[in-house]
């Protein structure tokens, strides 16, 4: 009894521990279910802690997305405590406690609409039923939640499918089956399934979900209502205490039974929500929820009841599995143990409640013909709620058939997964423990036989259809039947025609088909699979062949038809066999074809013609058309010829025309006819269709243009309209004697577009070749420079655009009496003269007749050039010179070229470059000159070196310095040279190198510049007069001597007495005064003098005279 007391009493403190002061909602969930009649029931269960506020009335579902439905009502059906039962010999968890607040006391509300409709077809997103309310309870663990706000939304949503009406109520949503779990005890390996089913065999995905906040009445969208934050350490997809919850093992999800498993050890309290997804075909069809906030508390030390797994693992052999595969027709039967050996707190045994649930569960659980979604349905026995003491067990019986897979949807599934939840749970307060088996069972169909292969479609003269098939492969022999249908249009519909029910029937004859106004597609469906109810995908689609002949016109019949199938079957055995009927004759070979047409030619011109098209299979069928064909004439006339071109054979001036063949094939002859002064002419017949050119002499297409056409003529003279016409090229031509060139004009061509026009030149018998081009709008060119005395023979030929085709002109020649040219001109030297004028000298080729010669000048660097002075050319000389006064040689470099002017005026040939040398120095300090030159241009044979000259007496004698080879500057130290010259003058002479052409080696001699050494002057500082042979003599000293024209040097004692005085730069004071030689001392000097530039010295200083 002790041992009891103490027990009840920890019981009593934890639920008092546990106690919560929470009044709101838990949870919930939306379904819907097809009443058959295109309406739909909607349902809706909420979960509610039992001291929350009661409920306000009516309540109603609200709708999203749809056109005109917002909201649906509904009805309250029935309201139930879901609290955890237990034997009641200890505290108890209920909605009838004193209180109704204990920790885990949960009401579930149900509630119903009326049967409504729903038109319309959903959108992507989808319609979207919610209902919202606020509050959550404070209590909660795993959600950042502001109490009394954070509200609470149930939502579900329907999907469209396949673009269906959702008015004709094709899909109901899944149901959960199994009550949600409110209490789990710390510490025990806990197993729950939500257990949800699909009524129409839809697959089933099962996830976690997010929790949402309150739409508090706006409108659904992507963000809205606002999904609730976790708490650090718990996720959307771990909603459970996990490893940093006192190590706590997280949540598992199997997302195809919807089995969660998870171990807490962590009190608290936790939401969960549970998405369920359906598909059918691959495509979403609907998504319900169900939240539920679950409560975690210590329980106290009791285990869960054990139990025995139905099926034997397949790989260890071992009784482990809680999954089974069955094919549709097997019995599933298993047995169930389950054993619990501990006793309550008051000392008796647990007592065990089996608690079950399932779509497919009969009704009491004992009925195997009604109560579940898709009868026969599963049975258990005993039946729930079953009450065992310690150990005992139940059996699982159900009969599998073809109605538990979805062999009859839209789209073939060969399974279907069945989920069933088998609760054990002992009677142990406050919360007790159980143990949850879901049991699955996949239910395999039958395969499905693949359709027949259809191979052939033979068209009858009445217009029926004959099909052709090879059998599918069926080893298991579940064949039921085959299914023929037939549609005039490759887009359908489709209707079936026929079934037949013998796999070895492998023709079918369709009567009524009309194939002879139309082909008619067809396709074959094998039923076979579960109970023979199964329809396999199409066979290939295969079209009867409809013939279609025409009169081409000509004698030419055309065949056209359409292909059993695009692209044909691999079996089919191209070519086509084309067949005719002439009369009253058998059908003939014609012909054949690896394409869907065909031409035929008549014999005659009137007959009456038939044909049909066959092709054959591998398999040994043939296709065969309709037959069509009639009475044809050939009265109608050939084709018109396209004229290619009309064109004149330069050498003997024949009209050459030609034309493409034909394409009427009885085509016998062409008719050429030429236009002239409005009236057409027939100027020949050419025979044969494949004769397809005239050459035609004695037209004289030299004198003007000729115009022709073409028309073809059949074996039944029937004359083909003319074709358009085309003109020959007509050339004419003005000789220019002066201007040495001819002009050229001719007429454009006629008869297609014209991309340019080519003129052909042969001079001299030499050959044609390409002179020139214009664009097809033009018809003039002027050949230039011609040759004097030379023959031009000119042609003009046209080509067309977009296309290899031409037509030449007739030849003209002529001979060219033009001014002849010199052979050469040749500018020998520009130089610079000693008196500083240009001199520029010409050597010309002087056998034409010139009548001047022109002489051009440009200031370089970088001139242009312009004519500067004409003269007449000297008679019977090769030379020409000129000397050009109007020039700064010293600042500018010039270029000469000479122009030969012939008879006409014209410019008939210009000289090579002849330019002068520009030379320029600067006189540096400490008697260095430096000095620069242009490069000479432009002999024949180039530059062999330059030299440079230096004159000492002020040019009028120059000394040759040395070679400078190519160079263009040079320094001149003067260091040796005696300090009384100051002024240096220089010039440089380019001579050219060997091998000028004309045999001439000339030099050209640059400007000349003279270049003054700045003004040195050096004065002693101490004198003695009286010494006899040095330094007796005191003078400034320097090149200002030689440079100085007005002159002062002048000596004061220190009494300010003048004592010497001189204007003449050479002479010096001897030291005497008044013919005495002055005292020793200092006396002051001053040298004053200018220079010719005008600059102006002027320096006073002191010298000491020493005995």
């Amino acid at each position: 009894m002790i041992f009891i007391f103490r027990h009840l009493l920890l019981i009593c403190l934890l639920l008092v521990a546990g106690k919560l002061n929470a009044t709101h909602l838990m949870g919930g969930e939306i379904t819907w279910e097809c009443q058959g009649n295109g309406r739909y029931i909607f349902s809706m269960k909420l979960y509610r802690d039992c001291n929350g506020v009661p409920l306000v009335l009516p309540v109603m579902l609200r709708v999203h997305n749809h056109p005109s439905l917002s909201s649906i009502p509904l009805n309250l059906i029935s309201k139930t405590d879901i609290s955890p039962k237990c034997n009641g010999s200890g505290p108890t968890i209920s909605c009838l406690s004193a209180d109704g607040n204990d920790a885990g006391a949960v009401e579930e509300f149900i509630f119903r609409s009326n049967p409504i409709n729903l038109p319309g077809t959903p959108p992507a997103a989808g319609w979207v039923f919610t209902f919202d309310d606020c509050c959550r309870n404070a209590a909660i663990s795993n959600l950042v939640i502001s109490p009394n706000a954070s509200g609470f939304t149930l939502r579900a949503t329907m999907y469209a499918f396949q673009g269906a009406n959702a008015g004709t109520c094709f899909d109901s949503s899944p149901v959960f089956a199994q009550v949600p779990a409110v209490i789990i005890c710390a510490g025990n390996d806990f197993t729950y399934n939500h257990n949800a089913y699909d009524p129409d065999k839809d697959s089933l995905v099962y996830n976690f979900g997010q929790p949402l906040d309150w739409l508090n009445g706006s409108n659904w969208s992507v963000n809205n209502p606002a999904p609730l934050p976790f708490q650090p350490a718990y996720t959307v997809q771990s909603p459970f205490p996990g490893p940093g919850q006192n190590g706590s093992i997280p949540a598992s999800l199997n997302k195809a039974t919807g089995e969660i498993s998870f171990t807490p050890r962590y009190l608290g309290n936790f939401v969960t929500v549970v998405s369920v997804r359906s598909y059918r075909c691959g495509i979403l069809l609907s998504e319900i929820f169900r939240e539920i906030q679950v409560v975690v508390l210590q329980c106290g030390a009791n285990s869960a009841p054990q139990i025995t797994a139905p099926f034997v693992d397949p790989v260890s052999g071992l009784r482990t599995a809680f999954s089974d595969t069955v094919y549709a027709g097997d019995l599933v039967d298993f047995t169930m143990t389950v054993n619990d050996p501990e006793f309550l707190p008051i000392g008796v045994p647990q007592t065990v409640s089996l608690l079950a649930s399932g779509g497919q569960f009969g009704n009491g659980f004992t009925d195997p013909n009604a109560g579940c979604a898709n009868p026969p349905c599963a049975t258990l026995t005993p039946a729930p709620p079953v009450q065992i003491n310690n150990n005992g067990s139940v059996q699982f019986r159900w009969q599998t058939t073809c109605n538990h897979v979805a062999v009859e949807n839209d789209c073939y599934v060969p399974s279907s997964t069945h989920t069933f939840v088998l609760v054990f749970q002992d009677d142990y307060c406050p919360a007790p423990a159980y143990r949850i088996a879901t049991v699955s069972v996949v239910v395999l169909a039958h395969p499905v036989i693949p359709p027949p292969s259809l191979r052939c479609t033979e068209v009858l003269p009445n217009g029926d259809v004959i099909l052709t098939w090879l059998p599918p492969a069926d080893p298991d022999n579940r064949f039921n039947s085959y299914h023929i249908f037939s549609s005039p249009s490759p887009s359908g519909p489709f209707t079936q025609i026929d079934s037949l029910f013998n796999i070895n029937t492998l023709s079918y004859t369709h009567t009524g088909a009309g194939a002879n106004n139309g082909p008619v597609y067809y396709f074959i469906k094998t039923r076979s699979g579960c109970e023979g109810r199964v329809f396999s995908s199409p066979s290939d689609t295969l079209r009867s062949l409809y013939l279609n002949v025409s009169d081409a016109g000509a004698g030419e019949i055309k065949l056209q038809w359409n292909p059993l199938r695009q692209p044909n079957l691999n079996s089919t055995q191209l070519p086509y066999q084309v067949s005719k009927q002439v009369e009253s004759g058998s059908f003939q070979a014609s012909g054949t074809s690896f394409t869907t047409d065909f031409s035929d030619f008549m014999q005659g011109c009137l007959q009456n013609i038939f044909y049909v098209v066959s092709v054959p299979d591998q398999s040994g069928c043939f296709s065969i058309s309709s037959i069509d064909g009639g009475p044809f004439s050939n009265d109608q006339s050939p084709a018109m010829p396209e004229s290619d071109s009309v064109s004149v054979v330069y050498s003997n001036n024949n009209m050459v025309l030609s034309w493409p063949q034909s394409p009427s094939t009885d085509t016998r002859a062409y008719v050429v006819y030429q236009y002239e002064n409005n009236q057409v002419i027939a100027v020949d017949t050419v025979y044969g269709r494949m004769t397809t050119s005239l050459s035609k002499s004695g037209l004289h297409p030299d004198e003007g243009p000729l115009h022709f056409r073409v028309a073809a003529i059949d074996s039944c003279n029937n004359l083909s309209e003319q074709s358009a016409t085309h003109s020959t090229i007509h050339l004419i031509y003005t000789l220019s004697s002066c201007e040495r060139k001819v002009e050229l004009h001719w007429t454009p061509y006629e008869g297609w577009p014209v991309e340019q026009y080519q003129i052909l030149v042969n001079r001299d018998g030499t050959g044609y070749s390409l002179a020139g081009t214009t664009t097809g709008g033009s018809t003039f060119y002027t050949i230039n420079n011609l040759i004097a005395d030379s023959r031009y023979c000119v042609m003009v030929r046209a080509k067309a655009l977009g296309a290899p085709k031409s037509s030449g002109s007739h030849e003209i020649c002529f001979d060219a009496d033009v001014q002849t040219l010199p052979e050469f001109t040749y500018n020998r030297k520009a130089t610079v003269l000693p008196n500083g004028q240009a001199f520029t000298i010409c050597h010309f080729d002087n056998t034409p007749d010139l009548a001047f010669y022109r002489v051009d000048r440009a200031l370089y660097p970088g001139g242009n050039y312009a004519a500067h002075i004409q003269m007449a050319v000297p008679s019977g000389s090769q030379e020409i010179s000129y000397t050009d006064p109007l020039v700064n040689t010293s600042g500018q470099s010039y270029a000469y070229r000479f122009a030969l002017i012939d008879k006409c005026g014209n410019e008939a040939m210009l000289s090579n470059e002849g330019r002068t040398i520009l030379l320029k120095g600067t006189a540096l300090d400490g008697f260095i000159n430096k000095l620069n030159w242009t490069k000479y241009a432009d002999w024949d044979a180039g530059v062999n070196n330059y030299r440079l000259y230096r004159s000492t007496d002020n040019g009028l004698t120059y000394i040759a310095l040395e070679d400078l080879g190519l160079d263009t500057s040079y320094v001149d130290l003067l260091a040796d040279v005696p300090d009384s010259i100051f002024r240096y003058c220089y010039f440089v002479e380019a001579t050219e190198n060997v091998g000028n052409q004309y045999g001439f080696r000339d030099t050209s001699l640059s400007n000349r510049i003279c270049l003054d050494q700045k003004t040195t002057v050096y004065i002693p500082n101490t004198f003695r007069p009286r010494n006899p042979v040095h330094n007796n003599k005191f003078k400034a000293n320097g090149l200002y001597e030689n440079q100085a024209i007005q002159h002062e040097f002048i000596i004061f004692n220190r009494w300010g007495e003048q004592v010497f005085y001189t204007s003449d730069p050479k002479k010096a004071w001897d030291g005497t005064y008044k013919s005495q030689i002055v005292p020793d001392g200092v006396y002051v000097f001053r040298l004053r003098f200018k220079l010719p530039d005008g600059t102006k010295f002027d320096h006073k200083g002191a010298v000491l005279v020493l005995d």
